[in-house]
């Protein structure tokens, strides 16, 4: 008789970045690239039941478009017996084609998860984002609107 743990399948969190001009990929583009490095790796992922299965894999809030992402995270379910290193490896190796000489997109982090923990839209509720502008001689960006900005973001995104 088959255990419940084993009935489930084995499941992951993955955490990984999207860089250069990946950026500019949609939430469903890096969705797909992503389900496509795992069909190349081999990987086996469990199916939802029913008239259209779906892979069994769930994704943190998308970032906006034309944003690098240093942490997003997924959450998926495999048939196969591997241990998460392992499953990182075969995904970065499958993503390398993509990559060629800079890293565009790549899994960082994996972790096995063996007792129920929040989803990842529950985990997960901060998003940090940083900006650069650069002031430039007779440009629209003096030192004076930089610190003006950053008073007004400070005063409205720190305070309750």
């Amino acid at each position: 008789m088959k255990s419940q743990r084993n009935s489930r399948g084995k499941e992951i969190r993955f955490r990984f970045f999207k860089k250069g001009e990946f950026k500019y990929l949609s939430h469903l583009d890096i969705v797909s690239i992503i389900t496509k490095a795992l069909r190349r790796a081999g990987i086996k992922v469990k199916y939802s039941e029913g008239y259209n299965p779906k892979p069994k894999i769930n994704f943190s809030s998308p970032t906006p478009l034309g944003i690098e992402s240093l942490a997003e995270y997924g959450d998926i379910v495999l048939t196969d017996d591997l241990r998460a290193d392992e499953f990182l490896q075969k995904i970065n190796f499958s993503l390398k084609e993509l990559n060629q000489k800079l890293e565009r997109i790549k899994l960082i982090d994996s972790r096995e998860i063996s007792h129920k923990v929040p989803s990842l839209m529950e985990d997960i509720s901060v998003g940090l984002y940083s900006f650069e502008l650069t002031t430039t001689t007779g440009g629209c960006y003096t030192e004076d609107f930089i610190q003006d900005l950053e008073t007004k973001l400070r005063k409205d995104y720190t305070s309750p």
